[in-house]
Parts: structure tokens; sequence; C-alpha cells
């Protein structure tokens, strides 16, 4: 079943238009990604997962680069929601700076 016909059998008095074009990810076929995901290495500690999320370069007072993702996530590393609340995180620091 496509997604539009699912779409009209919850949402019979549904008026939205069906799609022109489908745009998605090829992320398995990408040769330096390949599917991939984070994970975190045995042995790995928090600090690691911190190093990652750290502003670079760290001493200046306006750091050039930001990073946020789920696997800069300490607690949600691996998930959608991690990489959402990095964003987040790293959306605030950017407005501490400016």
């Amino acid at each position: 079943m496509a997604f539009q016909e699912l779409l009209y059998h919850f949402y019979p008095d549904n008026q939205t238009p069906k799609p022109e074009q489908l745009i998605r990810s090829r992320w398995f076929n990408e040769p330096f990604i390949r599917g991939s995901h984070t994970f975190i290495k045995i042995g790995s500690s928090m600090h690691d997962i911190k190093q990652l999320a750290a502003p670079w370069p760290s001493k200046p007072a306006k750091p050039l680069i930001l990073f946020a993702g789920e696997g800069t996530h300490e607690r949600f590393y691996g998930t959608a929601h991690g990489a959402y609340m990095t964003g987040i995180r790293e959306a605030k620091r950017i407005m501490e700076f400016y």
C-alpha cells in the first residue's frame, strides 16, 4: 500500500495533494558512510564523547566550528532525538557567543 493510500485510509477527508516527487537519501551507497551510525568503541568513556562535541578551537572566545549530531550526545548517542537535542545545544551555544 502506498503512503498516500494509507493516509486516505486513516484520514478519508484528507485534502493533501499527491506528491509529485520523492527525494530520499542513499546513505548506504555513499562510499565513506555505507549506512553507518554511531558506535561507541569498547573502552570509550564519556570523556571521548565530550571531546567529539567540543567546539574547535577550544581556546578563543568564539569557536570557528561547533559539532552536533547523534554521536555527540552523552546519553542518547545513536538516536534521532540525540541528534535533535545536540542541535539545540549548539544553537544555544551560538546564541551565547552573539
